[in-house]
Formats: structure tokens, C-alpha cells, sequence
């Protein structure tokens, strides 16, 4: 998967969220309120996770270090 998409349970309504970069492993919140997606992009090559609001507004960044933040885990422990 190449961006995080939406779609309400009918079926209907496929939206895209992300447009820019590759966006891998899109994780959801317990709480289903946000998700969390790797980020490469196109230019650079460097690759940090994000969190963003469940409606794809609000992108933070929320890596410490490239080299060792690989994949969004809501359930990891630090």
C-alpha cells in the first residue's frame, strides 16, 4: 500500500489521504482517532514515521531517528 485510504463500511466513499512520498504501514489508534504511516519521500530518500489525524489533517512527524524507527506499533512500549 502506497498511501493510507479511507472508506466508510458500505463500500463507499474511497478516500486517499496522503498524496506526497511513499506512505507504508499505516497503523490505526486504539482509539481510532489518528494513524500512523511511514514516510519516505521521493527526493531525499529519507524515511520517518508520522502520525496524523483519522481525517488525514494534522501530520506530525514523530521519529527520533531514521535509522531505527522502521514501523508505527500503538502497542510497542518505550
Amino acid at each position: 500500500m502506497r498511501s493510507p485510504f479511507v472508506v466508510k463500511t458500505n463500500g463507499h466513499d474511497l478516500e486517499q489521504l496522503t498524496s506526497s512520498g511513499n506512505n507504508l504501514s499505516p497503523v490505526w489508534s486504539p482509539d481510532g482517532e489518528n494513524i500512523t504511516f511511514t514516510h519516505e519521500d521521493f527526493f531525499g530518500g529519507n524515511v520517518d514515521v508520522y502520525a496524523m489525524a483519522a481525517d488525514g489533517s494534522a501530520w506530525r512527524n514523530i521519529t527520533a531517528d531514521p535509522a531505527t524507527d522502521l514501523e508505527p506499533d500503538w502497542g510497542a512500549s518505550r
